[in-house]
């Protein structure tokens, strides 16, 4: 015979899930186990269908031991496989199974719950807490679920509702703080998730979700170092070692982020690719000019502006090629001098056997000695001696600067001003770094200037000519 009255107990009684490091709690079911024998005293919502099932209900409220508990939840599934407290049940399964971290059965109890309220904060929040700890691992359509379960706590208003926060017993400032950290830990869940799910097989999938959740939050170096790292093998993967400047972006993001917590990079791994941005930008850049500046850049975006781009070694030897055949094609002989001439001799002392008895600037064409003769273009600096010189000094790259000393046999006719241009061709007989100075051989200044030497002798009258005659003396 039933009792005619059951045990003392508080109503609207139900589990309480303690949600470990957030410290948050909430009911799940809309009511505990009761039993009454008068139909008219018996309370609303689900009721234990007789009094063997309230004892047993009862019993798994009382136990503290979640293995025990789950022996008492089965014989109570075994009694009364339906049931009006199957929420009730399902909700101390759920407890149990998170307290022997079972990771499956939690992960599976926790989606039955949601069936019926697919806004309830608590089972949510476990199943983002057992989706990646699922043994031996995680099917595809747990990540699946797990991402739509995180999606939900950012994106639905509803799982932070009045409701959700009366259930928790919360005030306004504490479920702020709440819902603050859950929505933190769901982004890093759904980071885990995008890893475990597509790191190494589908790195394009995992760059477009990585952006989309940078996009969500920009303060996670932890998603910009993984962004980094799928660019990186996606331009492995391709070939495209060209296009590395965004990957360099996200690394220099995450290293120089101020971030703490656990969106942080860790420091042995900011470590690490500190020394790898480092030694991959000199490798792409030839140099690190412009790092400091990246970094800098970084830290104010997590993705780089519209347009912006480090120049690759490639880039910049295109550059300089374009510059140089420019630069040669509008003054060939000029090209010849800097590039040609005085950069190697500047950089290597043995580049002067080369040019040492060379007749120079050559023929128009190297390779044939019969094509016609070019010569220097030079601007006079001084000359020894001032009058019929045989010595010049000249500027060929610079007016105002002498590098090249031309001397002559025989002294020349006259004078031409420092300023004036000359043009000619000889043979570098010495050389002088310092400064620099290539000492030429002319034989015949009018065929080894091209004509350009102007200077004349002056006249004059000679010995007793003319005198008293008033005719003008020959002309020397």
């Amino acid at each position: 015979m039933l009792p005619k009255k059951r045990d003392a107990f508080k109503p609207g009684w139900g589990v309480l899930i303690t949600a470990g490091a957030l410290g948050l709690g909430l009911f799940v079911g809309s009511a505990g186990p009761s039993w009454a024998q008068d139909k008219q005293a018996a309370p609303s919502g689900p009721q234990a269908k007789d009094q063997k099932e309230y004892n047993e209900a009862k019993a798994v409220l009382d136990e503290k031991d979640p293995t025990k508990k789950l022996q008492l939840l089965d014989q109570w599934k075994k009694d009364y496989p339906t049931t009006e407290l199957i929420d009730t049940r399902d909700g101390f399964y759920l407890t149990a199974y998170m307290q022997l971290r079972m990771a499956r059965e939690a992960f599976d109890m926790a989606q039955q719950i949601l069936k019926s309220n697919p806004t309830a904060l608590i089972p949510l929040y476990n199943v983002l807490q057992m989706v990646t700890a699922i043994k031996p691992a995680p099917t595809p359509a747990d990540l699946d679920t797990g991402e739509k379960d995180a999606i939900t706590i950012l994106d639905n208003a509803a799982v932070f509702s009045s409701a959700n926060q009366t259930a928790l017993g919360q005030n306004a400032q504490q479920f702020a703080a709440t819902q603050t950290q859950l929505k933190d830990f769901a982004k890093r869940v759904l980071l885990a998730i995008y890893l475990a799910r597509d790191a190494n097989k589908d790195d394009k999938r995992l760059s477009d979700e990585l952006t989309k959740l940078i996009n969500r939050d920009p303060n996670m170096p932890n998603a910009n170092y993984a962004l980094g790292e799928a660019i990186q093998r996606i331009l492995k993967a391709e070939n495209r070692p060209q296009d590395e400047a965004p990957m360099f972006w996200q690394f220099a993001r995450a290293i120089d982020s101020t971030v703490t917590g656990p969106n942080a990079l860790p420091a042995n791994i900011k470590t690490g690719a500190t020394k790898y941005l480092t030694d991959a930008y000199k490798a792409f850049h030839g140099n690190t000019d412009g790092l400091q500046d990246l970094l800098t850049q970084a830290k104010s975006s997590p993705f780089p502006p519209a347009g912006w781009n480090i120049k690759s070694i490639v880039d910049i030897a295109t550059a300089q090629a374009a510059a140089d055949k420019a630069e040669q094609e509008k003054d060939p002989v000029l090209y010849l001098w800097v590039h040609q001439v005085k950069e190697p001799l500047l950089k290597d002392d043995s580049a002067w056997g080369a040019v040492m008895g060379a007749g120079l600037p050559g023929p128009t064409d190297p390779n044939d000695p019969d094509s016609p003769q070019r010569f220097f273009n030079a601007t006079i600096i001084s000359m020894t001696p001032e009058n019929r010189p045989k010595e010049i000094l000249v500027g060929i790259e610079k007016p105002d600067v002498a590098d090249a000393k031309l001397v002559f046999e025989n002294a020349l006719p006259g004078k031409m001003e420092p300023g004036e241009k000359v043009q000619f061709k000889g043979v570098a007989d010495s050389l002088t770094k310092d400064p620099f100075m290539i000492t030429f051989k002319l034989d015949d200044y009018k065929k080894d200037m091209n004509d350009t030497w102007t200077g004349k002798n002056p006249t004059g009258r000679g010995r007793g000519a003319g005198r008293g005659t008033g005719k003008a003396a020959p002309k020397q």
